[in-house]
């Protein structure tokens, strides 16, 4: 996984440690992250689809991120948005929100907490930061 843009150690190592647990190893080493923070970020994250490899498929991210969040929040909303490029990147959703795990889907029709893909990105975050925050503290 290649990291880009602006991003502490802490955030970088919580990363590296997402898309470990998300992705497949040769899936992972071709993954583009680019990290933005954003002052006016109306959310805590967003993960926007910059680039494609030969098939079409999304292998280029930028995770926009809220500025000024502590970093446990800042590295929770990692969790999170690494779910996101884990959909795109496997398929599960299209660019749009009109597909999920490859069925016809009105994202406008469902409340935005009730769409699949955040249900699974919330459920995830949570596990996902609390692995991570074991492996400090137990030095693996």
């Amino acid at each position: 996984m290649i990291l880009q843009g602006k991003y502490n150690k802490t955030q970088a190592s919580a990363l590296e440690y997402f898309a470990t647990q998300l992705l497949t190893p040769q899936l992972k080493s071709n993954i583009i992250i680019n990290i933005r923070f954003i002052k006016s970020l109306p959310v805590c994250g967003f993960t926007e689809v910059d680039g494609h490899n030969s098939r079409g498929v999304p292998r280029e991210f930028t995770l926009e991120l809220k500025s000024g969040m502590s970093e446990k929040e800042t590295i929770k909303t990692l969790a999170h948005e690494m779910v996101h490029v884990k959909q795109y990147a496997y398929g599960e959703i299209d660019e749009r929100g009109t597909m999920w795990l490859s069925r016809k889907f009105d994202h406008d029709s469902v409340p935005y907490h009730k769409r699949p893909w955040e249900k699974e990105a919330y459920q995830a975050e949570e596990r996902l930061y609390q692995k991570w925050l074991q492996g400090i503290v137990t030095g693996k």
